[in-house]
């Protein structure tokens, strides 16, 4: 028997038997098991939450985990070259800060439907997925909001089948 302590992956590896005995050039069924520590995983993550946080300085750290931890689930929902819209809403405060992101996502080729009454603004674009699109508009949007001091609500995706 051979116990292995370390093995080099990319950041968003999969990890599990099969890449694995690719690593090592044996057979996946010559692996009785394995084991993950969750430092090193966290401790991977932490350079693109970083890297997140560099461009998008207005968002706090837990909303950039808490919306990467969903990357997975979003590429497998939504494949590269499916049209799709991407409909997020935000909160204002004040009606200033309101008009000048309506304006900023209108000048970015977003539609915008506010409502100044119940300080809200829902603004969308049609998009052809690719890799990692989803995740940077959101980052995109929600750092806009928080610059201008809204509340980034959350995002909708929007396919053929809803509209």
């Amino acid at each position: 028997m051979i116990k292995v302590n370390n093995i080099k992956c990319k950041i968003d590896e999969k990890i599990n038997k099969d890449m694995i005995a690719k690593k090592i050039h044996c057979h996946s069924n010559d692996i009785f098991s394995y084991e993950i520590e969750r430092e090193a995983l966290d401790a991977r993550h932490d350079d693109i939450y970083h890297a997140i946080a560099e461009l998008y300085p207005f968002l706090s750290t837990a909303f950039i985990k808490s919306a990467y931890n969903l990357k997975e689930e979003i590429a497998n929902l939504y494949p590269d070259g499916l049209k799709l819209i991407l409909l997020h809403r935000v909160n204002f405060r004040e009606v200033e800060y309101l008009r000048k992101f309506c304006e900023i996502m209108l000048s970015h080729d977003y539609q915008i439907n506010a409502d100044e009454k119940k300080m809200i603004v829902d603004t969308f674009k049609m998009h052809t997925n690719e890799d990692g699109l989803i995740l940077n508009d959101i980052f995109s949007v929600a750092n806009q909001a928080r610059l201008l001091c809204g509340d980034y609500e959350g995002y909708r995706v929007l396919t053929k089948e809803d509209f």
